[in-house]
C-alpha cells in the first residue's frame, strides 16, 4: 500500500513538473553523437512500448538494471516509446495524456542512460495513430466515406498537427534531446479521407464532389491529393525538427518504401521499416531500400507469440532474418517489448547478447556502407505502383503482384535484382546488365522518354504483359513468343505474357522464365552462376576493394503458427535445415589473391581462375555465409 501510494503521488508531481527537479525545464542532450549518427551504426534496439490507463509504467525501469542489461549486447542505438499507438505516453507531458499510474519518467531514465553509458538515445513518436485522440477529438481522426471513424487514423489535414502532434514533438525535444525521431503508424494507415477539410479542399481543387469508391469521377485525384498531404506532413514535421535542431534525424516507418516508391525529402535521413516475423516479405523491401539514396534498417522482433507468453526468437529465425537484412545492405533494428512497468526482460537481453550481436559484430566490417552489383535490375514507379492498386482506398498499399512475383522469381533464379526508381531511370542510373518491366501498367511520359534514353544508349530491357504497350518503344504486332528489336545501340525484348506470377497467360513455371532469362541475358553475361538450389539466396556486393558474395539459406525450414496470436508475430521457426555445397563461378575484373570465408576468417582454398571466371566449390553453411574476394 505504501509502494503504491508513492506511486500515485510520485505521478502527480511529475504532472505538476515538480518531481527530481528536471520536468520544468530544458535537460541536458542526451548523448553528444556524431552529425549523422546513423550512418555509422549497424545494430539498434527499439523497445516498443504501448501504454494504456491500466499500466504502472515506470515501475519496473530501474536505472541501473536497465543498464546492464543493455551492456549485454550493446547496440548502437537505443530508442523507447515517448507516445505509443493508444495515445498514452512514457512522460508526464503537458500537451497529451500521461498514464494516470505513471510511476517514473521513462524517457528521463533512457535520456540519461544514454548519456551516461554512451549510447546514441532516439525517441519512438506514433505520429500516425492515436486511440485517446479518436475517442477525445474525433475531428482529428480520418473518416470513412459513410461517416464513420477509421480505427486510430489521424488525418494531416484535420488540424492535428499544429494542435496536437507538433506541439508534443516540441516538447519532447526541450526535454530530452533526442538524436533523433522515428515516427511509425503514419504511411501504412494513410487512407481516403472524408472530413470536412478533405472534402472541402477537394471541390475546391477539383470542383467535384469527393468521390467514395474506384467507380466514381474523380477517384484517381482524390487519392492523389490525400498523398500530397501526407507528403507536406513528412516535410513540414521534418522541417520543423531541423530547425530546431540541425543535428537530430528523422524517420518515418515505412515512408519512401516499396509501399511509397517516391524520393523522400531532404529533412527524412534514413529509411526504415519494421516486419515482425514476417520472413517472406523482407527481401522486396530490402531491395528496394537499398537502391534508394539514403541508408536503412529493417526491424523484426527478438520474440515468437507464444499464447500470452513473448519466448525468445529461436536462434536460425533470427539469424535468417537478419542475413537476409545484411545481404541486402541493411542495418538491422531489433525489436523487444518491455514488461507493463517498463522493465527490459532478462531473457531476450541475454539472448540479444549471446546471438544477435555477436552474429552482427562479426559481420560488419564487410557490409556497413556495401554496394549491390546486380546482374538484373526491375524497374518500379510511382505511376505503375499505385495503377496496380488503383481500387484499394490505402493510398499507400504494398499491393504490387506483378513486381513481387517477378523480385520472388528473380531471386530464385540466382538473379536477385536491384530495384530503380522513377528517379534512377531518368538519370540512367540502371546497374543491372539488363533492366526488366514485368507487366507495368503505366508509365509517365518521362518514364517513357528516360526508357528510350537507356535503350538508344545501349541498354537492354526486357518488356512484358501491358509493359510492352505502355513503354511505346517499338511494335510487336501479332508476334509472339520472345520478340527482339534493336532500338539505337540497345535491344528491346518483348514478352506479350508476364513472365512470372499468375495473371492469364503468364509463363507457366519457373523454368520456362529461367529459359527465357538464359536467351535474354546468357550466363556468360551474367556476373554470377550457380549450382545452388533456390533455397539459397546470392547477392553480389562491393565493399571498399573487396568484393563480397553472400549466400542466405532461405529455406522455409519447419514452421510453426498459433492461430490465436496476431498473425505477423505468430511465426515461428523451429528447424532448418544445412544449405548445401555448391559450386558457384563469378565473373571479375582481375584474378583475385585472396579468397576467404567470413565471418570465420578462413582462407577457400578450393577456386581457380580461367576467362575473368573465379570458380569455387562453398562449402556447407547454416544460415548466412560470405566469400570475401580480394
Amino acid at each position: 500500500m505504501v509502494r503504491r501510494e508513492t506511486c500515485v503521488l510520485f505521478a502527480l508531481l511529475m504532472q505538476l513538473g515538480l518531481a527530481c527537479g528536471t520536468l520544468g525545464q530544458a535537460a541536458q542532450p542526451a548523448s553528444q553523437p556524431p552529425s549523422n549518427w546513423y550512418v555509422h551504426g549497424f545494430y539498434l534496439l527499439h523497445l516498443d512500448h504501448h501504454t494504456n490507463a491500466r499500466m504502472e509504467v515506470g515501475r519496473d525501469a530501474d536505472l541501473t538494471e536497465t543498464a546492464r542489461l543493455l551492456s549485454l549486447s550493446k547496440p548502437d542505438v537505443i530508442q523507447i516509446h515517448a507516445k505509443g499507438n493508444p495515445g498514452w505516453t512514457t512522460y508526464p507531458t503537458n500537451i497529451g495524456y500521461t498514464p494516470p499510474r505513471l510511476a517514473n519518467d521513462v524517457m528521463r531514465l533512457w535520456a540519461d542512460l544514454a548519456r551516461e553509458e554512451g549510447y546514441v538515445f532516439s525517441a519512438y513518436y506514433n505520429i500516425g495513430r492515436d486511440g485517446e485522440i479518436m475517442k477525445r477529438h474525433p475531428e482529428w481522426n480520418r473518416i470513412k466515406p459513410d461517416g464513420t471513424l477509421r480505427d486510430r487514423a489521424l488525418c494531416y489535414h484535420s488540424g492535428v498537427a499544429e494542435g496536437y502532434l507538433w506541439p508534443m514533438i516540441d516538447e519532447i525535444m526541450d526535454r530530452y534531446h533526442p538524436a533523433g525521431f522515428w515516427f511509425d503508424g503514419s504511411c501504412f494507415t494513410v487512407a481516403t479521407c472524408y472530413c470536412p477539410k478533405c472534402r472541402a479542399r477537394f471541390r475546391r481543387e477539383h470542383a467535384m464532389d469527393a468521390p467514395t469508391s474506384v467507380q466514381r469521377p474523380g477517384w484517381i485525384a482524390y487519392k492523389e491529393m490525400q498523398r500530397e498531404i501526407y507528403r507536406q506532413f513528412v516535410r513540414d514535421t521534418a522541417a520543423r525538427i531541423k530547425k530546431r535542431d540541425p543535428a537530430c534525424l528523422v524517420a518515418v516507418n515505412w515512408a519512401y518504401s516499396l509501399r511509397m516508391p517516391e524520393e523522400p525529402p531532404a529533412g527524412v535521413d534514413y529509411l526504415t521499416g519494421d516486419h515482425a516475423t514476417r520472413l517472406d516479405d523482407l527481401a522486396p523491401d530490402a531491395i528496394w531500400y537499398d537502391g534508394q539514396s539514403r541508408p536503412f534498417d529493417l526491424m523484426t522482433t527478438v520474440f515468437v507469440r507464444d499464447k500470452d507468453r513473448r519466448l525468445p526468437k529461436p536462434t536460425p529465425q533470427i539469424q535468417q532474418e537478419m542475413g537476409l537484412i545484411l545481404a541486402h545492405g541493411g542495418r538491422y533494428f531489433a525489436w523487444d517489448t518491455p514488461t507493463d512497468g517498463s522493465g527490459l526482460v532478462a531473457e531476450r537481453q541475454e539472448m540479444l547478447g549471446k546471438v544477435v550481436a555477436p552474429f552482427l559484430r562479426s559481420r560488419q566490417a564487410w557490409c556497413l556502407d556495401s554496394r549491390r552489383l546486380p546482374d538484373v535490375s526491375l524497374f518500379h514507379g510511382a505511376a505503375a505502383h499505385y495503377a496496380a492498386s488503383v481500387d484499394n482506398a490505402a493510398v499507400f498499399p504494398r499491393q504490387n503482384p506483378p513486381l513481387l512475383a517477378a523480385c520472388d522469381g528473380l531471386r530464385r533464379l540466382h538473379l536477385t535484382p536491384e530495384m530503380v526508381s522513377d528517379r534512377r531511370l531518368d538519370e540512367g542510373d540502371v546497374r543491372g546488365r539488363l533492366l526488366i518491366l514485368e507487366d507495368t501498367a503505366e508509365l509517365t511520359e518521362v518514364n517513357r522518354q528516360a526508357l528510350r534514353r537507356y535503350v538508344e544508349g545501349g541498354g537492354r530491357v526486357l518488356l512484358t504483359g501491358r509493359a510492352i504497350a505502355t513503354a511505346r518503344l517499338v511494335e510487336v504486332g501479332n508476334k509472339s513468343g520472345l520478340v527482339q528489336e534493336k532500338l539505337g545501340r540497345g535491344e528491346v525484348f518483348c514478352l506479350t505474357q508476364a513472365l512470372f506470377g499468375e495473371p492469364a497467360g503468364a509463363a507457366s513455371s519457373p523454368t520456362d522464365a529461367a529459359t527465357i532469362l538464359r536467351q535474354v541475358l546468357p550466363p556468360t553475361q551474367r556476373r554470377i552462376v550457380t549450382e545452388a538450389p533456390d533455397t539459397v539466396e546470392l547477392v553480389l556486393r562491393e565493399k571498399d576493394n573487396a568484393t563480397v558474395l553472400h549466400l542466405v539459406n532461405i529455406a522455409p525450414g519447419k514452421r510453426e503458427y498459433d492461430p490465436k496470436t496476431p498473425g505477423f508475430v505468430n511465426m515461428r521457426l523451429t528447424e532448418l535445415p544445412s544449405a548445401p555445397a555448391c559450386r558457384t563461378a563469378l565473373r571479375l575484373s582481375s584474378r583475385p589473391h585472396k579468397v576467404t570465408l567470413e565471418p570465420q576468417d578462413q582462407a577457400c582454398d578450393d577456386w581457380t581462375w580461367s576467362d575473368g571466371l573465379l570458380n569455387l566449390t562453398i562449402p556447407a553453411f547454416d544460415v548466412h555465409q560470405m566469400v570475401v574476394i580480394q
